[in-house]
């Protein structure tokens, strides 16, 4: 990612680093004072979850939510994907600003074995870091929740209250995605889902259909109504479309179904592809036929006969 500015985030945490290494300690947000031999563990062991033994799509389902959530533009997403030393920082960034809530939604969108399998990976740790270890990422030891009561640590880790997402659902133009706004909202004030579901008008079979997706792909794919394949966010819809507008190498449907493959992890159909370059491909100045604004007006009905000699005295 030559010439492309740092995003803040991974500027704070590498300085954080870097005065970890010089005092022997890092102070980790949600966390508190960490030994540097055990922050470098904990970097270890976070950074092996994602990157070994994952499913290459589970990985961009990860990356997706980081970005989200993180508000990233596409360059900084797909440093994710490159497995840059930027990205590994924009990575640890997210995770170790709320490890109790972020590390098992990790864990589970990467379908990832949890702390002893992570542990087992690292033979060269020994007994007192992996204890710190085990009070750092206690939530990586926890049981996960199972059954129908999943969904609770997915609620608890959005970012916003209950409050902001009633008004983002009063400021919904579509229905649909008002209906799930409302449920989530109920949900994170503390509502049952059955309460969720009477407050959203639908059954609650739809609110864990939606949990569901949420818990999968985060909260904009929750929102969004499911299709065979995976579906486009309007947003990522319209970061394709400038990418399309942009250049006209860029508009060919291969082209395309693979920059939604690197930006998104979505692998589009090629029909898919091709509604998008028709909707938004420019054309060449000149190119198609051209329409005549006006023109002579035809003549309607038969023609009448001539009552006249045209060529008199001939």
């Amino acid at each position: 990612m030559q010439g492309q500015r740092a995003n803040d985030r991974s500027v704070d945490l590498q300085s954080l680093l870097v005065a970890g290494k010089k005092t022997g300690v890092v102070l980790l947000p949600s966390v508190g004072e960490v030994e540097w031999a055990t922050m470098m563990a904990v970097a270890d062991m976070l950074l092996g979850m994602i990157w070994t033994g994952v499913a290459t799509r589970h990985r961009e389902q990860l990356f997706n939510r980081i970005a989200r959530e993180l508000d990233l533009g596409w360059e900084d997403r797909l440093s994710f994907s490159l497995g840059s030393n930027y990205g590994s920082l924009l990575m640890l960034d997210w995770l170790v600003a709320d490890l109790p809530h972020r590390l098992p939604a990790a864990i589970g969108i990467l379908k990832s074995v949890r702390f002893e399998g992570l542990l087992s990976r690292h033979n060269d740790i020994d007994d007192d870091i992996a204890a710190h270890l085990r009070t750092i990422l206690a939530a990586a030891v926890a049981t996960p929740a199972v059954g129908r009561g999943a969904w609770h640590p997915w609620i608890e880790s959005l970012p916003d209250s209950a409050s902001e997402l009633r008004e983002r659902a009063a400021r919904e133009r579509y229905k649909h995605r008002r209906q799930r706004l409302t449920a989530f909202a109920a949900l994170k004030a503390g509502a049952t889902v059955g309460e969720a579901a009477a407050i959203a008008r639908v059954q609650p079979m739809s609110v864990y259909r939606w949990l569901d997706r949420g818990i999968e792909h985060g909260l904009e794919a929750a929102l969004e109504r499911p299709t065979g394949r995976p579906a486009l966010t309007s947003a990522q819809s319209e970061a394709l479309a400038q990418w399309i507008c942009a250049d006209r190498a860029h508009q060919n449907r291969h082209a395309i179904v693979a920059r939604a493959k690197a930006l998104f992890g979505i692998e589009l159909s090629l029909d898919i592809a091709s509604n998008l370059l028709k909707k938004h491909r420019r054309r060449r100045p000149g190119s198609g036929r051209r329409r005549r604004l006006w023109g002579p007006m035809k003549p309607r009905g038969p023609r009448a006969k001539l009552t006249h000699d045209l060529a008199p005295g001939s």
